[in-house]
């Protein structure tokens, strides 16, 4: 069998539908069912009428420039849903779809694009533990403008599913299908048939839950053919005493690269102190004549309720274009609580080393200390501190280097102290107020950085204080307020930041909703710092504001939104404006 023919895929398909449902399933073995049927005919349709605008307007030099494009788009749908003879025999559900758009672009410039969109769906014997599913869609459009002649893009798919859900066998799905596609840009069609089979089931003797699943592709198209194989698997096995054995692989071969995959988790079921796990991980790549192979293991234990630790230890082993490298990686970590008086205590420190021949070595270090009240009349004071240690030590190795080279050697030392204060009131409101405090010195440029802006700074002192407030508006309304201040230098420059933000969120009636939104931000030169290589940041400060209205109205079962939103961006003499209207009416019936 090829999937060039659809028509001998489709009959075994029903040949195995007919078997099953005579062989295997009794005689009104679901009689008893209590099922709401469809009615025998039923009409439903769709009127969804939207328009869309987005404007660019730029400022340099005195000098604008405006771009930009409106569109507006018309949909109908028309369904028609019932059952054949009887709906325990066949169900089907049936639509036409037309979508006229039209846009415009703000040079003059037009297009327009219209389909008809024709689908279909078949279920015989949709309330037995055996049915087939039997489905297609078509899609015809027409698009012109754009200074291009008229072409027309068709595209085709259809398919059928069989599904067994038999109680004492596996669940399983065996699925055809193919889907093509042609336009008038391209001189051949692009075509893909597909056959797919998932089973999912349990094998009592042995106590474990399977699922196996494959795809097997014929692709054709302009520019290349092929065919692929996809098949993955994994099982859960309960050992003993609730230990857990989940194993998985997966196997991909299309024609130009193959692929293999294991893995294997073992998971002990905790003791009154001592948990662990262990996993082993393959990986092989042939294109690349790469294989991975991965070992790791995680313990933790705990001495008492308020002292616990966890330790890690992760070995890899790689081998690639005739190369083979090895790494290693072991953490630890420790953490401790208590509470002193009102006061809840906590700590934690942590301890990660990596050394790996190909991306060099790295240490990690650090600490964290916290100190909050547990309880008092109107809020909560809280300050944590934390501290991190960083050595990573870059090292370059190839094949056709006598030794190994060093890049990049950095050290890094951050220290970071908040303090915040949260609370209730006046009223419902409630609300929170925090200070910060960021220093770090590293030897070469942050470039480990957990995406700060200033990533490649080598010295940040940065003193921050942010505040939030939420009030809540009758029962379902809602104002929230935030802002932040952010002053200090990086790499001795001095660095200024600051941002508000306003949300007001309120439904004016039961079927009127209202949102507003607005922010804006504003960051000092200074703040970027230099670049990896040295280079200065940017040459001035940037600001930014955003304005957001959203309205939604629903009557019945008509539904109409609207969208505004404003975004405006300067950088020195450079200023950019963004704005996007969007309305959407809606109804179906």
């Amino acid at each position: 069998m090829t999937f060039r023919e659809p028509i001998r895929v489709a009959l075994c398909l029903l040949a195995l539908f007919l078997f099953f449902s005579m062989i295997i399933i009794p005689e009104g073995a679901d009689a008893q069912m209590r099922v709401v049927y469809p009615r025998r005919f039923r009409l439903t349709g769709l009127v969804e009428l939207s328009y869309r605008d987005y404007s660019i307007t730029s400022t340099y030099a005195r000098t604008e420039t405006k771009s930009g494009w409106a569109a507006f788009e018309q949909r109908y749908t028309l369904g028609l849903h019932g059952y054949i003879y009887h709906p325990r025999l066949a169900v089907f559900s049936t639509s036409v779809t037309f979508r006229d758009g039209k846009i415009k672009g703000k040079a003059g410039t037009t297009g327009e694009a219209r389909d008809i969109n024709y689908d279909l769906l078949t279920t015989f014997l949709p309330y037995r533990p055996i049915s087939l599913d039997i489905y297609a869609t078509k899609i015809d459009s027409t698009i012109e403008g754009w200074t291009t002649a008229p072409y027309d893009v068709s595209s085709n798919s259809y398919g059928t599913r069989l599904r067994i859900t038999k109680r004492r066998l596996p669940t399983m799905r065996i699925e055809y299908d193919h889907w093509d596609y042609s336009s008038g840009l391209e001189p051949k069609k692009t075509e893909t048939d597909r056959f797919g089979f998932s089973i999912t089931g349990t094998l009592k003797a042995i106590r474990t839950r399977y699922t196996l699943g494959g795809d097997f592709l014929d692709y054709s198209g302009p520019i290349r053919s092929y065919k692929a194989q996809y098949i993955r698997g994994d099982m859960d096995t309960v050992i003993k005493n609730g230990d857990i054995l989940r194993t998985a692989f997966q196997y991909s071969d299309d024609e130009v690269s193959k692929l293999f995959s294991f893995d294997a988790n073992l998971e002990l079921k905790p003791y009154r102190r001592f948990n662990h796990s262990y996993r082993y991980y393959q990986y092989a790549e042939e294109i690349t004549k790469t294989a991975t192979y991965n070992m790791m293991g995680t313990w933790g234990y705990r001495f008492t309720d308020r002292l616990n630790s966890t330790a890690s230890l992760n070995y890899s082993l790689t081998e690639w274009d005739g190369m083979r490298s090895s790494s290693y990686a072991l953490g630890a970590s420790l953490n401790y609580r208590r509470p002193i008086a009102d006061l809840d205590f906590t700590s934690h420190t942590r301890l990660s080393f990596r050394k790996d021949e190909i991306k060099g070595d790295f240490k990690d270090y650090s600490l964290g200390l916290g100190l909050a009240t547990r309880k008092l009349r109107w809020g909560r004071i809280y300050t944590i501190y934390d501290f991190d240690y960083r050595v990573y030590d870059y090292t370059y190795k190839y094949k056709t280097l006598k030794k190994a080279v060093k890049t990049l050697e950095q050290e890094t030392t951050e220290h970071r102290l908040r303090t915040g204060v949260s609370g209730r009131g006046p009223g419902r409101a409630y609300w929170t107020v925090e200070t910060e405090g960021n220093f770090l010195d590293s030897t070469n440029g942050d470039s480990i950085a957990k995406g700060r802006a200033e990533q490649w700074a080598q010295k940040i002192r940065h003193y921050s204080l942010t505040g939030e407030a939420v009030y809540p508006i009758r029962r379902r309304g809602t104002a929230t307020l935030k802002a932040g201040y952010t002053t200090g230098e990086t790499n001795e420059r001095e660095i200024e930041r600051y941002y508000y933000e306003g949300r007001f969120n309120y439904p004016i009636f039961r079927n009127l909703s209202f949102l507003a939104w607005w922010r804006e931000e504003w960051w000092s030169k200074g703040w970027w710092g230099n670049g990896w290589d040295g280079i200065e940041g940017r040459g001035y400060g940037m600001k930014t504001r955003d304005y957001q209205l959203d309205l939604y109205y629903t009557w019945r079962r008509l539904s109409l939104s609207l969208e505004y939103s404003v975004s405006k961006i300067g950088e020195g003499s450079i200023t950019t404006e963004f704005k996007h209207l969007y309305m959407k009416l809606r109804r179906p019936f």
